[in-house]
């Protein structure tokens, strides 16, 4: 019996505790994109892009691509500052992204003007509270949140003589906030397990004793 009661707690603890879930924000990070901008557009017409950049931490990308996944493409103006734009499962992009987030390799969040190129990069592990690895392997994520904290737009005029046209440069300034489960143990049936093992070792224990 005790041999029994025994091999029961050890298969609770092992294959039962870990299932247990946590939900929760799994990494956050704050960007400033100062000072990216594009000849001949006007603020009401500037499009900005938030993109990652597959397994090449350090190297922000401006196109899409099999390594540069967009998840915004939109012209955003002051006006949405404060908004949240929310990407999951259904948003085009979204499961790549998760691979790429979730196999051991670090990546760059990338903020860029589509076609004309621009931009300013940010690294997945710096957004990571401290633990091992680079990202986010082994958990589960199911939604990532881009917050537009700031927006300003400049101006600079250059010599139309030189066939020049007016430069306007992006200041957005968002937050990124990666969601979903991670694995955790769960303390009840360790608790639970340990008990059976110490009940089945005291049994065991007594028999040895008595013979």
């Amino acid at each position: 019996m005790a041999a029994f009661v025994y091999r029961v707690a050890l298969f609770m603890c092992v294959m039962i505790s870990p299932l247990s879930i946590g939900a929760a924000i799994l990494g956050s990070l704050n960007v400033d994109g100062t000072g990216f901008g594009t000849e001949g557009v006007q603020p009401s017409e500037l499009s900005l892009g938030f993109a990652l950049s597959g397994d090449t931490p350090g190297l922000s990308c401006w196109a899409p691509s099999t390594s540069c996944i967009v998840l915004l493409d939109r012209v955003v103006t002051p006006a949405d500052i404060g908004a949240v734009f929310s990407f999951g499962p259904s948003t085009p992009g979204f499961g790549s992204v998760v691979s790429f987030l979730t196999d051991g390799v670090d990546d760059e969040w990338s903020f860029f003007i589509p076609g004309n190129g621009g931009g300013v990069g940010a690294s997945v592990s710096s957004m990571l509270p401290p633990r091992s690895g680079p990202d986010f392997a082994g958990d589960t994520i199911t939604e990532i949140d881009l917050t537009l904290t700031a927006l300003t737009f400049t101006q600079m005029g250059l010599p139309t003589s030189l066939g020049f046209e007016t430069f306007t440069f992006a200041n957005p300034n968002y937050t990124i906030a990666v969601e979903g489960e991670t694995p955790e143990p769960e303390p009840a049936l360790l608790v639970f397990g340990a008990l059976l093992i110490g009940l089945a070792s005291r049994r065991h224990w007594k028999r040895f004793v008595a013979n």
